[in-house]
């Protein structure tokens, strides 16, 4: 159920193909097993999780969902155009966040 993309090219060609050096395999059918249970709502866990990523800066859980994409929906094609789509969303949302809401309580704490 592994599917390749040009990371996983990339990936191999320099020598740094940790999947298979890590025996790794089992796991990422599981996790590909795990979406596909979902099906549509995966994507929309996958939107939220992006979302949660920006809002609230958690770089390390952006750079997984980035580098999983490919491999949980189907192809490098549709991970890129998901993982954009989430980034951009959750970008969306921490400005409106910021615009909005919270534009009071950090005027409020800068004015301390």
């Amino acid at each position: 159920v592994l599917r390749l993309g040009g990371r996983a090219a990339l990936v191999s060609l320099l020598g740094l193909d940790m999947v298979a050096d890590l025996g790794l395999e089992q796991q990422i059918d599981t996790a590909v097993e795990f979406a596909n249970a979902f099906g549509p709502l995966a994507i929309v866990g996958f939107l939220g999780a992006w979302c949660v990523a920006k809002v609230f800066l958690l770089d390390f859980l952006s750079l997984g969902l980035a580098l999983s994409s490919g491999v949980l929906f189907g192809g490098v094609l549709p991970g890129a155009f998901l993982s954009a789509t989430g980034a951009t969303l959750g970008s969306s949302l921490s400005f409106a966040l910021s615009r909005g809401q919270l534009k009071q309580r950090v005027d409020g704490a800068l004015a301390k």
